[in-house]
């Protein structure tokens, strides 16, 4: 499935780090992206989180061949997504544990929208979307 999706991996200190997903970003295709990078030890253990490293261990989890993910530049996202990006993920620590939220996008006019779909810890953000893949 060629739904696009940005991920964006934030510092506390407000640094980010953009990752352009060509394919699977829907929520649980996402979820399991994140998920990937913890299981396969390609990032730190929790509660340790940098940024940079869990976006290079994400890659390094996902990339299947050319143009499946790479890296993108801009301050922020909206400056680092591309236009047919369908989704957008911001992964962070919080409290110790892995944050994501998860908005909806429509990047084709400027400014560009931005829906909520869900906010929360990896884990529930994970049973969110296993339940919305379950009713598509």
């Amino acid at each position: 499935m060629s739904t696009r999706a940005l991920f964006t991996f934030q510092d506390p200190d407000g640094s980010e780090y953009h990752v352009y997903k060509h394919y699977n970003g829907y929520p649980l295709g996402a979820i399991n992206a994140i998920e990937a990078a913890l299981k396969l030890k390609k990032v730190w253990d929790l509660p340790r989180y940098e940024a940079d490293e869990f976006a290079a261990g994400f890659i390094a989890a996902n990339k299947t061949g050319p143009g499946a993910l790479r890296l993108t530049v801009g301050k922020n996202w909206e400056q680092a997504i591309s236009s047919d990006c369908e989704y957008h993920y911001t992964v962070s620590l919080k409290s110790g544990k892995l944050h994501v939220v998860a908005d909806a996008v429509e990047c084709w006019d400027f400014p560009y929208k931005s829906t909520r779909l869900k906010s929360g810890t990896l884990s529930a953000v994970s049973k969110w979307a296993i339940r919305e893949n379950a009713a598509a």
